[in-house]
């Protein structure tokens, strides 16, 4: 709404508050575009003082609408109203994620500073957590951070940042930065060190909690253990003193790419699936709301389904019933928001899905197939370790026989291919990051993160006896299974999607590229036989002949692409290679930015990157 016209509008209906309200209103907006004097000040020194936060200009706005007859006047200062209820004064929110491990450095820095613990990092968990609730009930008014004291650098750089987020609070309001993020939650003390540096910089304490603590539970043995983690935290009653003045919910971050990475498909999907229904059991026997938000990435092995419907509806029962949250990656964001058209449409699929979701629905998750899951999980993550984590010359496999090296020259994601810079130039599988690995993969045609580790598992749940016929009352299990649980259909289903995507003649000429003799051969040989075996109960399941039976539409779309998508395939192994051998410095740059040029013809025609 135009300044003017709604000066015009008060003026019309409520004499002599135009100046009082618009000229609040454009104080507010030259403070926050930088350069009035804050409210306190202002009142002082008789100027026109501006609003505080967006809740103070709604009870003016509130107030004047009740004085107005209704019609269209009444209509437009209701519409502005909602625009400021959703938008507040910041327009967007932004979280804040940090790595555990920074937390721990920077909160053992001040304690060893101030006298209080010598050795945080040596202390027992127990004991930790101990530490850290005495400081975090503290007085407010006996900080640790001192900004001219002899801290390390990385907790003068942490604290900067804390103390960013209490200006961007106080300028904006709390729903601007309104959640922290701690990645690699392993411990309770993982959740209780950020919550100490809040409370240095005032957004913890006497006053209440002012964000929401956000642990990202990553890995499978932190999702088996996510539930004493967090039924530890909600336990304590500070804790959930603070929790009720912040709508009684508490937020947990699940994340889909670490599990997977680490210990394959299957198994980061039943686990993650498992801990969706611990945390709602443990919210409730502590009488917390939950909001689970998503750490979903664009493909299927970062936890991506084919369609938002099926993304929520493989959730458990109940897992949406506080709402949803969930990322979406950078790359998707032109696919999904890039047309007013588009963006309509996938924010209504979503949000029919999110309503679809809890509607009273009949999931049949019995014993057996908890069972059935539980054995498949445990046998398929054995069966990927094998290959990633024990297979002799896997990572040299892994760097020479993907393009995994050329994707920080592609720009396709906001953080390296690795979380540390290695002294000897090698990957390690613990430090991969997931666009890079899940990227490499994708990129010569194997797609080994949605599928490795499924076929054994599967294949040894119906028989034992590989040379026995696939058949028996365990495949009619499996496919009941299928027929009848949307988490099972969809993990399936999305398999099977991958598979299609594969050509293991295009993946052996990848493996031809690596140097050590054997190696590309023997891991190559390994891919092989997990796929015909992944292939072969996929197909069972579902009673299909072919991949993508069941949808023309996509196999077709696949079938057109190939063509070009095998060619810009046998052009990449060549500039490869190439590059690889070439020592004239300006051709092998050249070299390079033609890999990175067939990388965005693949991501192209298969639709996504990493």
């Amino acid at each position: 709404m135009k300044s003017s016209s709604f000066r015009s509008l008060i003026e019309t209906y409520a004499p002599g508050e135009s100046a009082r309200i618009t000229d609040r209103i454009a104080a507010t907006r030259r403070t926050l575009t930088g350069g009035d004097v804050p409210t306190a000040a202002a009142a002082a020194s008789g100027a026109v003082a501006p609003y505080a936060s967006p809740e103070a200009l709604i009870a003016d706005l509130e107030a004047l609408r009740a004085r107005l007859p209704a019609g269209a006047a009444q209509a437009r200062l209701s519409r502005f109203t909602r625009e400021i209820a959703g938008a507040g004064f910041h327009t967007a929110s932004i979280d804040v994620r940090q790595n555990s491990a920074s937390h721990e450095d920077s909160v053992g820095d001040l304690l060893h500073e101030a006298g209080i613990v010598a050795d945080y990092a040596a202390l027992t968990e127990e004991e930790k957590q101990a530490v850290l609730w005495q400081r975090l009930l503290a007085p407010d008014d006996a900080p640790l951070y001192d900004p001219h004291g002899a801290h390390s650098p990385q907790t003068h750089k942490e604290m900067e940042i804390f103390r960013a987020i209490g200006d961007v609070q106080t300028k904006f309001g709390e729903r601007a930065m309104p959640n922290y993020i701690i990645a690699n939650t392993e411990s309770v003390s993982d959740i209780l060190e950020p919550m100490v540096l809040l409370k240095e910089v005032g957004l913890a304490g006497a006053n209440g909690l002012k964000m929401n603590i956000v642990p990202l539970i990553e890995t499978v043995p932190d999702l088996k253990n996510g539930r004493e983690i967090v039924g530890t935290l909600l336990a304590h009653p500070q804790y959930r003193a603070w929790l009720k003045e912040r709508d009684n919910t508490q937020q947990i971050m699940v994340g889909y790419s670490d599990s997977n990475r680490l210990d394959g498909p299957l198994a980061s999907n039943w686990e993650i699936q498992k801990a969706l229904v611990y945390l709602q059991e443990v919210a409730a026997e502590n009488d917390v709301d939950l909001l689970v938000f998503h750490g979903r990435g664009g493909t299927v092995a970062r936890g991506a389904g084919l369609h938002p419907e099926q993304e929520v509806d493989m959730l458990p029962s109940g897992a949406a019933r506080r709402g949803l949250r969930y990322t979406e990656q950078g790359e998707e964001v032109a696919v999904k928001y890039g047309t007013s058209e588009a963006a309509a449409h996938n924010l209504q699929t979503i949000t029919a899905a999110a309503i679809d979701a809890n509607l009273p629905r009949d999931v049949p998750e019995t014993p057996a197939y908890r069972a059935a899951m539980e054995k498949m999980s445990t046998r398929s993550s054995e069966v990927y370790r094998q290959l990633v984590a024990e297979k002799p010359g896997f990572l040299e496999y892994y760097n020479q026989a993907t393009p995994v090296g050329y994707v920080a020259d592609l720009n396709a994601g906001s953080r390296a291919s690795s979380r540390s810079n290695l002294a000897d130039g090698q990957l390690k599988l613990d430090q991969l990051r997931a666009i890079p690995w899940v990227a490499g993969w994708n990129q010569s045609r194997a797609m080994v993160p949605a599928w490795y580790g499924m076929g054994t598992a599967l294949r040894e749940h119906v028989h034992a006896d590989a040379t026995q016929p696939v058949a028996g009352p365990e495949l009619h299990a499996l496919q009941e299974m299928y027929r009848t649980w949307p988490f099972f259909r969809s993990l399936i289903d999305r398999t099977e999607n991958e598979l299609a995507k594969v050509d293991l003649t295009i993946v052996k000429g990848y493996a031809d590229l690596v140097k050590t003799d054997g190696v590309g051969d023997a891991i190559h040989a390994d891919l092989k036989q997990e796929f015909d075996r992944t292939k072969e109960m996929v197909l069972s399941i579902k009673q299909s002949s072919t991949l993508l039976e069941t949808e023309p539409a996509m196999a077709s779309s696949l079938a057109r692409k190939a063509p070009m998508l095998d060619t810009a395939n046998a052009l990449q192994i060549s500039l490869i290679a190439a590059e690889r051998t070439e020592t004239d410095a300006g051709l092998k740059q050249a070299l390079r930015k033609g890999v990175v040029g067939t990388m965005q013809a693949i991501q192209s025609g298969l639709g996504r990157f990493g």
